[in-house]
Formats: C-alpha cells, structure tokens, sequence
C-alpha cells in the first residue's frame, strides 16, 4: 500500500495507521463493498481458471482470498505487515502466497496470467513516478498476452482547490463517520479525512492521499508501460462506461516485449 498516509511508518506495521487495529476494521467495513462474485468472475473470465494472479496493494485479501477459493494462485504484493498477515491467515488452506513489498518496485522470479488493483488503490501510491514505476513492474510480471485490470474513481474535481464536508457518510446504531474532502487541483490530489466515532470516548482519524489520474493519463502511462487499453467498464457486471460514471474498471493487455523488463 504504497503512499497511503503522509504519516511515518514502523517496522512492524509498514504505513503509519495500517496496523493490525485497522487491519481488523478494514475487514469488517469493506467485507461487503461488492458482490465478490461479480468480482471474481469479472478477473476469471480474464485470467483463466488455471492461471497465476498478481494481486497489487493486496491488504487483507479482500479479493484475493475469495478468488484463491475458486482454486487459482493468488501472489498478493503490499508494504503493510498487518494487512499481509490477516491475508496469509485467511489464506492458510488455500493456494495463496503473500509478498512484503513496495507495489512500485517489487521482482519476483515468475510472470502472471493476470495481475489487478482495485479500490482506487492505484490512486494512493504518492506520486505519478511512483505509479508509472508500478505499471512498469506489472508488465515485466505478466506474460505475452497477459492482463492487467485497474479499478478506481473517475475523478470530478472543482474548478479550484477547495474544502468541503464535514458530511456524514455512515450511521448505524454503534458507528458513525464523518468524511471531510480537499482537492489540491493543481497537483491532482485529493486528501479524504474520516472521524470515525464508535463509542464515547473512542474516536479516530484516518487521512488518505489519492494522487488521481484521469482516463486519458491512466491510459497513456499503461502505454508507456507496454501495456493497451482492451476495454473499460462502469462496474463489475461489464455495464457501459458512461460520462457521468463515477468508477472505471479498465482493462489493459500486454503487447510484445516490455521495454522496462
């Protein structure tokens, strides 16, 4: 998880706040986010039942745990110790692999069927060097032909740099949670800032950077990565990209020889 807080780190944890206490909440918060099965088949019908997968900025697994049940290597790369150990634990009877390290300079000794990224996670290392540096390893890690499947946000920014919320962006009857945005639009950043509140005197703050890319960029840095945009989708169910489509689900294939490999 390359670049997800501007905090420090540990050794133990890897990127400040991304410790075995979030690894934990991240789990139960997003665990339901989609229908995994959508998901699944979505990256199967691309990678073959019998391929290898490269899942990118892994966490808990939250994919790659569910994928690896339909009976499919999943290697899941990520710089967060915490969130690798919940993967490596859920994935304990299954054909699963954690990798320790950075998204954007890992090298493993084999290529894969299918590499992805999702959750706008692409969007959270901390520069566009760094996320070139990332598509660049991906293509010298997948095979001639192979796939690589990015999800994120379509990025509306403001006119001008801007702060908006607090709003509140989830309620129930323990939890609550408060959601603050500013758009750095020159550099193409945007900070989302969350006060999580799930009991008196229990409140915590959680800051995330996202260095977004529009379609265009995204797709032009894939390119220089040796890597052509074969189709783009609006959600897991392959529904049609539109203008007003909040999230794109882009899928690049690798042509020929890998000029960074």
């Amino acid at each position: 998880m390359l670049g997800r807080s501007p905090e420090s780190s540990t050794d133990e944890d890897g990127p400040s706040g991304f410790d075995a206490a979030w690894a934990e909440q991240y789990s139960r918060r997003y665990a339901d986010r989609e229908n995994a099965r959508d998901v699944i088949d979505f990256l199967l019908k691309r990678g073959g039942e019998s391929g290898t997968y490269l899942d990118l900025c892994a966490g808990v697994g939250r994919i790659g745990i569910p994928l690896a049940s339909r009976g499919v290597h999943v290697t899941g790369v990520d710089n967060a110790p915490a969130m690798l150990k919940v993967m490596a634990e859920q994935g304990a009877s299954l054909p699963v692999e954690t990798v320790l390290e950075d998204c954007a300079a890992f090298r493993l000794d084999r290529e894969f069927s299918l590499a992805y990224v999702t959750f706008n996670s692409l969007f959270q290392l901390d520069s566009n060097a760094a996320q070139q540096a990332m598509l660049n390893r991906v293509a010298a890690h997948l095979l001639p032909g192979g796939t690589f499947v990015v999800e994120a946000f379509v990025p509306r920014p403001p006119a001008a740099s801007t702060l908006t919320g607090p709003e509140t962006t989830q309620l129930t009857g323990s939890r609550v949670e408060f959601t603050s945005r500013k758009w750095e639009v020159p550099e193409q950043v945007l900070w989302v800032q969350r006060m999580i509140v799930e009991e008196p005197g229990d409140v915590r703050l959680r800051s995330l950077r996202f260095q977004y890319l529009f379609p265009a960029q995204l797709d032009a840095m894939a390119r220089r990565a040796g890597l052509e945009l074969e189709a783009e989708y609006a959600d897991w169910t392959e529904g049609p990209l539109r203008e007003d489509s909040d999230n794109r689900i882009a899928v690049y294939r690798r042509t020929g020889e890998n000029p960074s490999s």
